[in-house]
């Protein structure tokens, strides 16, 4: 039984868990990557002189507030680990190696059963020839279970009788450092404690919750134990200490020599030990990132090796176009049920066929419309894919057509891969490079071509083409503020030479002679030359000049009659007797599924070199082929993008009245009696569209419903929808209302109760003194009600009398 079985828990579980290190906040995260940059790990990102581009294996492990990226292939799973000879451990030849020894590796066992890892040369061979000088195994749930440090010192105190069947080793107290570091001679003066490498495993039945060895210098060797044979040099294991245990559910991290460096790598390396001795124990948590389905088998569709990206012609008036059947696309399964498996899985896949200028479209909230979608669904057993209909919307019969197919594929992981392939007709269809919604000044002379390009579609420049329409009225020389569409158009003639049509020929020697009918039944041959490769009626009854020659399929010669002459020849040599109906028993005789032919040559030059002929003689038959035209086509290419130009020009805020005046009640707010006395204008928005605030309003202010009676300083802004605002300031004074009917009512009958309190009855009657005060009421201009029928009334009285005066003054 081996020393630390009982830490072991050989128990199968999830390996990623979701629970937070207890060292650090999510945010609190210090990155690792190799060479301290993420471009390393990157396919295209830049990255600084002398490092390389590891890439990444898309897995980190979150420990102690650190988060290592681990580089491409240097995570291992247990199942790809094959005990080929069944000895019961793992040699280097029986399992995958890493790719970079220089850098951390990750073997998680997700098997059910241990796993030891033998090696011959310190453990070299297990990380690629390269020894990996520190260890940590973390158990099924995360916790640091054990740590080996070749590499690194610590202090540690031997609480033992000895250091090696008693020895109780473990990190030293401050106090205990600080008296070894002071001590003259440390060997003697602190001989309890060490500045050693260690091995540590965690232990919760030991009261500091770990045991503690230490390590001889590039050596898994206790040196305490030098007088026993290597594979029993360790207090804490009891397997060979040189090798590597995983138990199951478990797993191990070592650190290449870039982690023992002068980056990040180092820091988290110095750390993990403090993870023995922490009040709470610190879980890791190790996170695969899903990787986006790949297709595969798209790029053997190309027909165009020069364009980049994918490309399908399709013949012109081709009828059975389709897409292909032997596209696959898969992707990286890690996990099923919380167990990972780490499998290639296939996927079914989706084409979406759009129309590629629609596709392509520029114009602003443009949704391209699906003229039909595709579905191949993976069939796993079959291994095979299976589409649910027929590719129906490409048009063979327009030449130059052009179709875009979007295929995607999605996995339960969120992931999502789309490729983009060209369907064209006949040739790629021309295309406008760089065309997107654009944005200018107002008033700013606009090239509205831009950035835009064409070209045919194999990269032969059309820009000269392109012609451009506007809106009507659009004035490139100073444009107005407001959006424009912008249409492009170019025209791209293509030419296809034709072939000529080539007749069958027949070489006599040096001579070759055209045929000009073939397979045609006749009644004269006159001066044609006729051939047959396959059976025929023969009719001719009268006189002609012509002969005619049987030929195997070699083109040898069978036979010959001149009906002129009726001179014949065979294998026999002349033939005599010949006569039209032996001709028509020869020819209707022959089998011409042996690959022979019949040549009738007219009455021409060629007929004596064909009389010459005998039995045996070769002649060359070429085989014609039927031309083609020449192929023309205009292919109109057209696009649009949306040209914005923006308005520049801040609004006008103008005064009406320079210095306003108004009543206290003329208006119910303080803003609505500021803003009353102004127009705003602008050069494009139209007046409901500007926004009119104020920015002062000098202390204006409304009670009672009534404005404050003054004069004041304000000043109005004015904001157009682009932003541009301006301000203006004017003078505004307030000068008190009117009284109303029902005041001037009320205010005269006090004062009328008033006064004839205080008039002796028989000097003014009530009528003279509500007269008086009328007649002030009807000159009333802002003077105070009270002051104006004073004065009227002081009138009256003195019309009717002083006695009445001096009475009511002496009152008062």
């Amino acid at each position: 039984m081996k020393k630390i079985t009982t830490l072991l828990l050989l128990l199968v579980a999830a390996l990623i868990l979701v629970v937070a290190p207890a060292y650090a906040d999510e945010e609190a995260l210090i990155d690792i990557y190799p060479y301290g940059s993420i471009n390393n790990m990157t396919e295209t990102e830049p990255i600084a002189g002398g490092t390389l581009r590891v890439g990444t294996s898309n897995w980190t492990l979150d420990f102690l507030g650190y988060r290592y990226h681990f580089v491409r292939s240097s995570v291992r799973y247990g199942h790809q680990f094959v005990d080929a000879n069944a000895d019961g451990v793992f040699e280097a030849t029986e399992y995958p190696g890493v790719s970079y020894s220089a850098f951390a590796a990750m073997t998680i066992n997700n098997t059910e059963d241990e796993m030891e890892l033998v090696t011959t040369n310190l453990r070299a061979n297990i990380t690629g020839g390269v020894t990996n000088r520190i260890y940590a195994y973390f158990n099924e749930d995360m916790e640091l279970a054990m740590f080996e440090d070749h590499i690194f010192t610590y202090h540690i105190f031997n609480d033992g009788t000895d250091v090696t069947d008693n020895a109780d080793w473990r990190f030293a107290t401050e106090a205990e450092i600080d008296a070894f570091k002071a001590a003259a001679d440390p060997l003697t003066e602190t001989p309890n404690t060490r500045l050693a490498h260690v091995r540590v495993v965690k232990d919760t039945t030991d009261a500091q919750g770990y045991k503690l060895e230490p390590l001889g210098y590039l050596t898994w060797l206790n040196p305490d134990l030098g007088a026993l044979p290597a594979e029993e040099r360790s207090l804490l294991v009891d397997w060979n200490p040189n090798h590597v245990v995983i138990p199951a559910g478990w797993t191990a991290v070592s650190f290449g020599q870039h982690d023992r460096g002068s980056y990040k790598a180092t820091d988290f390396v110095k750390v993990l030990y403090t993870a023995f001795v922490a009040e709470t124990t610190p879980v890791a948590v190790s996170t695969y990132t899903y990787q986006n389905p790949v297709f595969a088998g798209l790029t053997a569709h190309d027909d165009d090796a020069v364009t980049p990206g994918v490309q399908m012609i399709v013949e012109y008036n081709q009828a059975d176009f389709d897409l292909p059947n032997n596209v696959s696309v898969s992707w990286l399964k890690m996990f099923e049920d919380d167990v990972l498996v780490n499998k290639t899985e296939k996927l079914s896949y989706k084409v979406d066929v759009y129309e590629t200028a629609d596709f392509n479209s520029a114009e602003e909230d443009h949704v391209p419309t699906i003229l039909e979608t595709i579905t191949f669904t993976y069939d796993s057993v079959a291994d095979a894919y299976t589409p649910d209909k027929a590719l129906s919307v490409v048009d063979s019969s327009v030449f130059g057509a052009g179709y875009t197919a979007v295929y995607s594929a999605t996995h339960a992981e969120d992931g999502l891969t789309e490729i983009i392939v060209d369907i064209a007709v006949g040739v790629l269809p021309p295309r406008f490079e760089n065309v997107k919604n654009r944005y200018v000044d107002e008033s700013v002379f606009v090239d509205l071509l831009g950035d835009v390009t064409a070209n045919d579609g194999y990269g032969n420049d059309k820009t000269g083409d392109i012609k451009i329409t506007a809106p009507a009225g659009f004035n490139i020389y100073n444009p107005k503020p407001g959006t424009y569409k912008i249409d492009l158009e170019f025209t791209h003639h293509v030419h296809i030479a034709g072939e000529p049509t080539v007749p069958d020929r027949i070489t006599l020697g040096s001579k070759v002679i055209d045929v000009t009918r073939k397979n045609q039944n006749f009644t004269a041959y006159g001066l044609e030359t006729t051939l047959y490769t396959e059976p025929f009626l023969y009719t001719n009854t009268s006189f002609q000049g012509w002969i005619v020659v049987e030929f195997d399929k070699d083109g040898k010669m069978i036979q010959s009659v001149a009906r002129n002459t009726w001179e014949a020849w065979g294998a026999s040599g002349a033939i005599a007797g010949m006569s039209d109906a032996g001709i028509k028993a020869w020819l209707e005789g022959i089998d011409f599924s042996l690959g022979g032919f019949v040549v009738f040559f007219g009455q021409t030059a060629d007929r004596p070199l064909a009389q010459a002929l005998r039995y045996g003689d070769q002649v060359t038959f070429t085989e014609g082929s039927i031309g083609t035209p020449d192929f023309n086509a205009d292919i109109v290419t057209k696009a649009s993008y949306n040209l914005t130009v923006d308005d520049k020009t801040a609004p006008q805020a103008i005064v009406v009245n320079n210095n306003l005046t108004i009543e206290a009640d003329a208006f119910a707010s303080a803003e609505a009696a500021i803003l009353s006395n102004i127009v705003a204008v602008d050069n494009y928005d139209a007046r409901t569209q500007l926004s009119l605030f104020v920015l002062n309003n000098g202390g204006l202010s409304l009670a009672s419903g009534k404005l404050s009676v003054g004069t004041y300083t304000v000043t109005v802004g004015v904001e157009d929808r682009a932003g541009n605002a301006s301000e203006v300031t004017y003078t505004l004074t307030v000068k008190a209302a009117k009284p109303t009917q029902e005041e001037v009512d009320q205010k005269v009958d006090d004062k009328v109760e008033d006064v004839e309190a205080q008039i002796p009855q028989d000097t003014i009657t009530p009528d003279q003194v509500e007269e008086a005060i009328k007649d002030a009421l009807d000159s009333y201009d802002g003077v105070s009600v009270l002051t104006a029928v004073l004065m009227s009334l002081g009138a009256a009285l003195v019309s009717f009398g002083g006695a009445a005066l001096l009475f009511f003054l002496k009152k008062k």
